[in-house]
Order: C-alpha cells, then structure tokens, then sequence
C-alpha cells in the first residue's frame, strides 16, 4: 500500500515507524524486552518534537522533491537529537543528583537520542523512497 505525500501523512509514518525500530532494535541487541520498552518510553521525547518539525517543516516543502524532503527529514532528526542532549546536559548540570545517577541518565538519553537518529532516519528513507506514491505528473 502506497500513501498520499502529505505532510501528516509523512510525518506520521516516519513517527510510527521510528517508534517500532527503535523498540526492536533495542530489544534486539540488549536481549530483553524490559530495555526495548524503556528506549521506546524514553525516545518519546525526541519523536514529538521531531513529529512536530516533521510536520511544520514538511507544510513549507510539500511541493519539493522526494529528496529534498528525505535530506529535510534527517537534517531535523540530527537537530532535535543534539538540541534534546543538550539540553538534558544542561538540567543535569544544574541538578543536585549523585553524580553516578546524572551520569547513568544522560549516558540512556544520549543512547535513545542516537537510537533515534538511527532509526528516524532509516524510517524516513522507507517512507519517502517506498510507503508514500510518487507524485502524479501534470499534463
């Protein structure tokens, strides 16, 4: 099944489908199911805010090219994973947490950001290049 290129449409896909590879991944390479949740709980973050630039940028650049929108996509994912690691850098930095315990939650938040990253990316090259129907040809 092929879907209509629109923003939502997009943006939902590359949503969803990030969520699903980051949980198997997760699950996958750590053997246990108890990890994949967490990442996939912990990823949340990063996916609305992609969701959300997904969808705003992909109103302004609905009428571009399958590529662009692909390098649109993943330039987005790489800006919300430095911006979300940064900031949770900055929080912790502030917080009065043990330093082991501010350690262990940016080593898991940086691990779900480039598992995000990875895994939006993949998710948007399937979306554009083989879920979404290329665009109709005027005559």
């Amino acid at each position: 099944m092929r879907f209509k290129p629109t923003p939502l449409t997009e943006a939902s896909l590359i949503f969803s489908l990030s969520w699903v590879l980051i949980f198997v991944s997760f699950t996958a390479f750590s053997l246990s199911i108890e990890a994949g949740q967490l990442a996939a709980t912990g990823s949340v973050f990063y996916l609305i805010l992609g969701y959300l630039l997904w969808l705003v940028v992909g109103i302004a650049i609905r009428k571009k090219s399958i590529y662009l929108r692909f390098f649109v996509n993943v330039s987005i994912n790489a800006v919300v994973t430095v911006v979300v690691i940064e900031l949770l850098n900055a929080l912790m930095s502030q917080s009065t947490l043990a330093q082991a315990t501010k350690d262990t939650i940016i080593q898991n938040f940086t691990a779900f950001g480039v598992g995000f990253f990875v895994m939006s990316t993949a998710a948007a090259a399937v979306t554009q290049f083989y879920l979404v129907r290329p665009k109709k040809a005027k005559i």
